[in-house]
């Protein structure tokens, strides 16, 4: 799973990329010149699961340029866990750049144990 942003005389294109068991799909997006903020956030589970609700966390990519946010895809994080993917170690997060270079302002993450 990834987002990347590029700049463009016009705005900024977004990109999500996800690639898990045979599902690969990309979704687009253009927000207009700034600074990008990505995010690729989790909600937990609902914990009464006596509504019939199923699952793991929901999983949300998100760009934002100032006030200018876009959703670009919302997942079953199911298919990000070890009980789907085996060998799977968990999931790696991080900033990385395929050409050029990246200014990282800040990296948040929260989990629990």
């Amino acid at each position: 799973m990834a987002l990347e942003a590029r700049a463009t005389g016009t705005g900024v294109e977004v990109e999500a990329r996800v690639v898990v068991a045979g599902f690969d799909r990309t979704w687009h997006a253009t927000l207009p010149c700034g600074d990008v903020e990505l995010a690729i956030a989790t909600e937990p589970p609902p914990s009464d699961f006596s509504a019939g609700v199923v699952g793991g966390d929901q999983i949300r990519l998100t760009a934002r340029v100032a006030d200018d946010e876009v959703t670009l895809a919302e997942l079953d994080g199911r298919h990000w866990c070890f009980e789907t993917a085996k060998a799977f170690t968990g999931r790696v997060v991080g900033p990385f750049a395929t050409e050029g270079a990246v200014r990282v302002r800040r990296l948040r993450y929260s989990g629990r144990s």
